[in-house]
């Protein structure tokens, strides 16, 4: 006896006490701060990147990154638009959530429903690519009717052939874990509704993928561009599928439902990898640092003003060595400054590679805005 409490007794002494996760960050934050700053820093060379690779204009890098203050701005701006974008494209993951936990009875039955739910709104994924490819003629009404009744036939089917579907409708429906009974058709109903709301929130990242072509409209590039489109919409759902499909405790269904939010971006960028410039052009625009307003400026640029082509630019001289030029800015960052001619207004960003070459590159301070 005396031995086990001398042991009971020097056990807590002998093993010093683990610290608390808080304490290992701070003891280690100089370490975590410098690879912040340094992938921060990373993350803003490669967006501005970007956005000069996206309007072809990737001679402006160099000199638009040496001024790393507007850098950190420019980061700022990026990150809310990728938040915005992953919101965006969450929301037909935040449906299909809905749709399951609506049988609320068991993880097991969750577990069970989720294959049959994600074929329904594929169904009708499927069905909207379809129409577009091959009744592109078709209304919007139209295919909005089409993919509504498409997404109720499939769901009607799998609750009468599939069990994996039909089981977990009725025992939620009969013995749900609060409130009273309702009747299975009633929860099908709802859950056709949260379904159908998931088809049509797929739009969204499809609608990605579709403005980041660059390519031509050929049958067969229109064809792998409308699968691709459809795979982007599958993707979007990837980590809820992964978060109930998995075995074990919720912080490892959390993880492994990160980590397949990551690998499905990965994906999706790899798919669709001019995404990255629609995104950073939302963001150029958001910021100032892209202006579609014509304006008025003043160019003392000597060497600028001796390329000035007259049939493009309306050029009015004041004096010598400076005019006076209608143009909208395409590019600000910094001293840097890339003006555009008022006939390149509406030009769209995939048409931007091949034609910010007409556009003219000097010195903010040399180009001042004149008042209208």
């Amino acid at each position: 006896m005396t031995a086990i409490s001398a042991t009971a007794q020097g056990t807590p002494a002998s093993d010093p006490s683990p610290k608390s996760k808080l304490e290992r960050v701070l003891a280690h934050w100089g370490a975590i701060a410098w690879l912040l700053s340094l992938f921060g820093l990373l993350a803003g060379f490669a967006s501005l990147f970007c956005y000069t690779h996206a309007i072809g204009r990737i001679d402006l890098f160099q000199a638009a990154a040496a001024n790393q203050s507007m850098l950190l701005v420019w980061l700022a701006w990026v990150g809310l638009m990728s938040v915005a974008f992953m919101l965006i494209m969450a929301s037909a993951a935040v449906l299909l959530a809905l749709a399951v936990s609506m049988l609320n009875t068991h993880h097991r039955l969750q577990r069970r429903a989720i294959n049959s739910l994600l074929f329904i709104v594929s169904a009708g994924y499927a069905c909207f690519g379809g129409l577009i490819l091959w009744a592109s003629d078709w209304g919007v009404e139209w295919v909005a009717v089409a993919v509504c009744l498409v997404t109720a036939l499939a769901t009607t089917l799998f609750y009468f052939l599939n069990p994996n579907l039909h089981i977990p409708v009725v025992l939620s429906a009969l013995r749900p874990k609060k409130g009273k009974a309702a009747s299975p058709w009633a929860l099908l109903f709802f859950l056709f509704l949260a379904l159908l709301g998931t088809v049509v929130a797929g739009v969204f990242p499809a609608q990605m993928v579709l403005m980041a072509y660059r390519g031509e409209d050929t049958p067969d590039a229109v064809g792998q561009l409308m699968l691709i489109a459809v795979l982007s919409m599958i993707l979007a759902l990837l980590p809820v599928w992964v978060f109930y499909k998995a075995r074990g405790d919720l912080a490892r269904r959390w993880q492994l439902c990160v980590a397949s939010l990551v690998a499905a971006l990965m994906v999706y960028l790899v798919l669709s990898p001019a995404t990255l410039g629609i995104i950073t052009y939302a963001a150029a625009s958001s910021m100032g640092m892209r202006d579609n307003q014509v304006r008025a400026y003043m160019l003392t640029d000597t060497y600028v003003l001796g390329e000035l082509d007259s049939s493009e630019w309306s050029v009015e001289a004041r004096q010598k060595g400076s005019a006076r030029i209608e143009a909208f800015k395409l590019f600000g960052f910094g001293n840097v400054l890339l003006l555009c001619p008022e006939s390149l207004v509406k030009t769209e960003l995939k048409h931007w590679p091949q034609r910010s070459a007409r556009c003219l590159l000097t010195s903010a301070t040399l180009a001042r805005v004149l008042p209208q």
